[in-house]
């Protein structure tokens, strides 16, 4: 019987393969930097071995690396404006390799082409074109094992001030970078035409991460209601994460990457636009494992737009790509200041054309700070149409392995099949004992003594907080600024609110948030206390109770100028029960039971403030107290809806389908004393379409009606909110010249609609295609059985996009009109508004 390694054994043999295998395999790395007769570095540099496609470039620092077997090598680095210098490089182990390069020497002379002469690019770019349709399906399924890495460099500029720091100082003063890494190991997935799979073999993360911004299938502890259903942490300045990020295939006509730019992008083979949109240039031609390889530039005939300019080589004969050297025209660009990428391809033993490499540069500024990015993607091993169930894919972009976020320095040795900088091992190494550190009792028991620690900035504007994550405790009161409430019911109110929450295995979690509020003036005292429990996190799954008696609002449907007077509030007692979960994918049910008691506030003593403020608005509404028991059922189905599985998490992404929700309400009379007796029903649906190179269209419809109303009251009418003067807001939700808020128990339909053009439009107009303008448009049509009332609009804007920090904007200017049948008149006014980016669902707001 074999002898088995013994405990001590195994560390020995896990250090042995540690140091071993790097040894093992067949290729070096091969670093350096690349600079200018002014020893200022150059970005962006063209490395690669003579008389191949194989190459890199040099990042904004001018630094660079490249994977070499051992053996001579003949190197050139080359970039405009600067002369090609070809160095000899003996590789025996990982080197370091400086380059310096001198300015070329530039004559302009005029060129002059015979009629009916052409560039010898043309003719091999044609031949491209038209074989392209071999290379876009090459096969209907194909699995492989793809090795992802991206890295974010953050530099903080030091700016030039009238009296220079010293060089040395500054040096230190800029030595200020900051690393974050994200790496992988999957086995991808892929059946035409763009349906991709990854199951994560290994994972490390050690990025920054951002909230998403869009909460996921919200469930609230108030219930009945269902959110958007995205959710995902993430930091917006990676690029390419996951093979489902992005499918960069430059032998599709038209390229989308929502995360590079809001409008597709077109590609230089693109089958009718090519010789209207780019100009071709052949190089050089030279001999690749016995075939001739065209080296051509490609440049746009506009440099304002949507195109590519750079280096791709063709294979002659064949007409494939062997590889691109490709950067985005920087005006299209929505978050970067620079993107460039490299593509390499391969020959199978069937002669087919697969994707090997995929790397990609990019700049981001942000302030002071410069940001660096470098996304590599290596896909080796692949099997090529190979029988995948259907039901394999279905809507699962990505699944993680248990163990995928187990493995150890030995085998990320043994399976990266690149070598890391040495300053991202020294940082890998770093986190590594930083992450097992943390996860220590006694680090857990100091970071919960910091945590925990009080001082003055704690009760004034941080709150008051207390943590135990040895237990999965966490207690949180708010500041004092948090608590005071000036513009309360009946005046000043003082409020002290706080949640706790306990956090369980595999993601369950239970939460209980409380608040109580005094009134000065009426000397009354609120408040609310909400408990929810997180019980099958990747079927969203939560019971919640809750109890209150609060001044709450009466419609959250009132536009700005009345929503907050005093005739938009009552009193409600209540207390509620409640569950929400995804049945299947797609499919969520959220049933809520409430019994509430609503009395008038009009004996309130009210505030002189809010009597100047909202006037004839700021009468309360007077009526007799009543009870009410309510049943609240929705029903939401999104079909093929996207998602990603981690442990004990789902994300879910979105759909290219439509979302339809089913809203059945019921009170129910004589239950705990409840007077009302009514039936209502909502059917709404919603969808968001990529229409490539014509922008995006998004639209929304609403269509419902009580079907019973033996007994109701105002507080349980449709509402349809009024618009706000001067003030343009989510035309996806709210109509913008509505007159005044409407609210009726009849039958009633909203459509609304927005197109974004995304700077489609823009390209067509001379003076405005140089500028980052966009235009959208859109509309809406409301009907209410109430007299036949019927109300349209239509809407175009004109949109520039900024950022702030991490954050996405467009702030617009739009012109309305509308008609309606209750006046007869046609209206039109202009409006402001602004609209925010969610990096998560790759959406803006509108």
């Amino acid at each position: 019987m074999k002898k088995q390694p013994s405990h001590m054994m195994k560390p020995i043999l896990s250090l042995f393969l540690l140091f071993c295998i790097p040894l093992m395999g067949l290729s070096y790395q091969l670093r350096g930097k690349v600079t200018g007769p002014d020893g200022q570095a150059i970005p962006y540099v063209s490395i690669y071995e003579q008389h191949t496609t194989y190459g890199t470039l040099t990042n904004m620092k001018g630094t660079y690396t490249l994977e070499l077997d051992e053996g001579m090598h003949t190197l050139v680095f080359r970039h405009l404006g600067y002369k090609d210098e070809r160095v000899e490089v003996n590789i025996k182990g990982n080197q370091v390799l400086d380059v310096q390069l001198s300015l070329a020497d530039i004559q302009l002379e005029t060129v002059e082409i015979e009629a009916g002469k052409e560039d010898p690019a043309y003719p091999i770019m044609r031949e491209v074109i038209k074989n392209k349709r071999n290379f876009v399906k090459q096969f209907d399924t194909y699995t492989c094992e793809t090795y992802l890495k991206a890295t974010l460099e953050k530099d903080t500029l030091i700016r030039k001030v009238k009296n220079p720091i010293p060089d040395s100082v500054l040096a230190k003063k800029k030595d200020r970078e900051q690393l974050e890494l994200i790496e992988s190991v999957s086995q991808t997935y892929f059946r035409s035409p763009n349906t991709y799979k990854s199951v994560v073999k290994a994972y490390r993360d050690f990025a920054d991460k951002v909230s998403g911004g869009g909460t996921s299938v919200t469930i609230s502890d108030q219930g009945t209601f269902i959110g958007d259903g995205y959710e995902d942490v993430t930091n917006p300045y990676l690029f390419y994460t996951d093979v489902s990020d992005a499918d960069i295939n430059f032998y599709k006509n038209l390229i989308v990457a929502k995360d590079i730019g809001d409008r597709p992008f077109i590609s230089p083979l693109h089958n009718t636009l090519w010789n209207i949109t780019y100009r071709y240039k052949l190089e050089e031609k030279f001999y690749e494992n016995g075939r001739v390889i065209y080296k051509i530039a490609v440049t746009p005939k506009n440099e304002i737009g949507p195109f590519f300019k750079g280096i791709m080589y063709v294979v002659d004969e064949l007409w494939a790509l062997k590889s691109v050297n490709l950067e985005i025209v920087p005006n299209t660009l929505s978050f970067y200041k620079e993107f460039h990428l490299v593509h390499d391809y391969e020959k199978t033993k069937d002669s087919r054309w697969i994707l090997t490499r995929e790397e990609y540069y990019y700049r981001i500024e942000e302030r002071k700070n410069q940001y660096y990015g470098n996304s590599l993607a290596m896909h080796k091993e692949y099997e090529l149409d190979i029988d995948i169930p259907n039901r394999f894919f279905k809507n699962e972009l990505r699944s993680m392995e248990q163990e995928a976020l187990e493995r150890d320095s030995a085998y990320w040795s043994s399976t990266r099949p690149v070598t890391l900088k040495e300053r991202e091992l020294n940082y890998i190494k770093v986190r590594d004992s930083i992450i097992a550190y943390h996860n220590s009792d006694e680090y857990l028991e100091k970071q919960d003594s910091l945590f925990n620690h009080l001082d003055w900035k704690s009760f004034l504007f941080n709150g008051v907080k207390f943590r135990d994550r040895l237990r999965g405790m966490t207690y949180f009161f708010d500041p004092l600024i948090a608590q005071v409430r000036p513009f309360g019911v009946g005046g000043y109110r003082h409020a002290i609110s706080g949640n706790v929450r306990k956090n369980f295995d595999k993601g369950y979690d239970l939460r209980v948030r409380g608040t109580l509020n005094y009134g000065f003036r009426n000397q009354d005292l609120k408040g609310a206390i909400r408990v929810g429990y997180t019980y099958l996190p990747k079927k969203f799954a939560r019971a919640y109770v809750r109890y209150g008696d609060e001044y709450v609002l009466v419609t959250f449907f009132e536009n700005l100028s009345t929503i907050l007077s005093r005739s938009n509030f009552i009193n409600k007692k209540y207390y509620g029960f409640g569950h929400f979960m995804e049945l299947v994918n797609g499919i969520y049910l959220d049933v809520g039971f409430e019994h509430a008691t609503r009395t008038a506030i009009d004996s309130l003593e009210l505030a002189e403030w809010s009597q100047d403020l909202f006037g004839a608005d700021n009468v309360p509404r007077d009526f007799a107290a009543y009870m009410e028991f309510l049943m609240d059922i929705k029903l939401r189905f999104t079909p093929n809806q996207k998602y990603k599985s981690l442990p004990y998490r789902k994300v879910v992404v979105g759909s290219t389908w439509p979302t339809f929700q089913l809203q059945y309400k019921k009170s129910i009379p004589g239950v705990f004393g409840s007077e009302l007796d009514f039936d209502f029903v909502e059917l709404t649906a919603r969808q968001d379409l990529q229409l490539r190179i014509f922008g995006e269209a998004h639209w929304r419809a609403y269509a419902g009606r009580f079907l019973r109303t033996e007994e109701f009251r105002f507080t349980d009418l449709k509402f349809i909110r009024g618009s706000d003067p001067f003030l343009f807001t989510a035309p996806l939700d709210f109509f913008q010249l509505l007159d005044r808020t409407f609210s009726t128990q009849n039958a009633y339909f909203q459509g609304l609609y927005l197109h974004e053009f995304n700077g489609s439009l823009i390209n067509k107009i001379p003076l405005l295609r140089r500028t980052p303008l966009q235009i959208n448009a859109g509309g809406g049509v409301l009907a209410i059985q109430d007299g036949s009332f019927l109300h349209s609009e239509l809407f175009a804007g004109l949109q520039i996009p900024f950022r702030i920090l991490k954050q996405r904007f467009k702030i617009g200017i739009y012109y309305v009109t509308a008609y309606g049948n209750y006046d007869g008149a046609l209206n039109g006014q202009v409006k402001v508004g602004i609209s925010t980016y969610n990096p998560s669902t790759n959406r803006w707001s509108y």
